[in-house]
């Protein structure tokens, strides 16, 4: 049985602040700016997290993302080698969900948009399409012991009507498991 050992660096910024006005819009001067600059620096902290490498992922980048009202991890893991991404759900050095990832070879002009922590759980956010494009957003709420899709948000448009926009909010009345949640089965 393969081991792979993951060595990762949290950074933790409020990125919030990241996108304030600049400082001729709010009339703040140089000074205020470092002493803010000074005050975002990120912290940064070392996790090694020891995972069965069922997947076959190797020469890979990791995104880490941290659910810090919930104590789990995301790992947002990408495979050059064999083309391959998956997102694994960690807490306390276990791996306990895996969801795979689909590459634009799967779906027409697939993407991740972003995967963010959203405090009661996480929410990822994906498009795809060529003429008819389609934003959807999977937000996942933690409850029982286990994450639940429970709300799905769907930004459409046809590119050669660009007048034609529609979006669609679905909450789910029967939240579904993670362990049962395919992205394929959404597009």
């Amino acid at each position: 049985m393969k081991i792979i050992c993951l060595i990762f660096t949290l950074l933790v910024s409020p990125c919030n602040q990241l996108n304030k006005k600049s400082k001729s819009e709010e009339g703040i001067d140089s000074e205020q700016i470092a002493n803010q600059k000074k005050i975002i620096q990120p912290v940064s902290n070392t996790q090694t997290i020891e995972l069965n490498n069922d997947s076959g992922l190797q020469n890979a980048d990791t995104n880490i993302i941290e659910l810090k009202n919930l104590k789990y991890f995301l790992l947002d893991i990408k495979s050059y080698d064999i083309d391959k991404r998956e997102l694994l759900i960690v807490k306390d050095k276990i791996k306990k969900y895996q969801i795979k990832i689909l590459t634009p070879d799967e779906a027409q002009g697939f993407s991740v948009n972003w995967i963010k922590d959203i405090g009661s759980g996480f929410e990822i956010s994906i498009e795809y399409g060529s003429r008819y494009y389609f934003q959807k957003d999977f937000q996942f709420i933690f409850e029982n012991n286990s994450f639940y899709l429970r709300k799905i948000i769907t930004n459409s448009f046809d590119k050669n009507k660009a007048g034609k926009y529609k979006k669609d909010t679905k909450v789910l009345d029967k939240p579904i498991n993670i362990t049962n949640f395919k992205i394929e089965d959404y597009i």
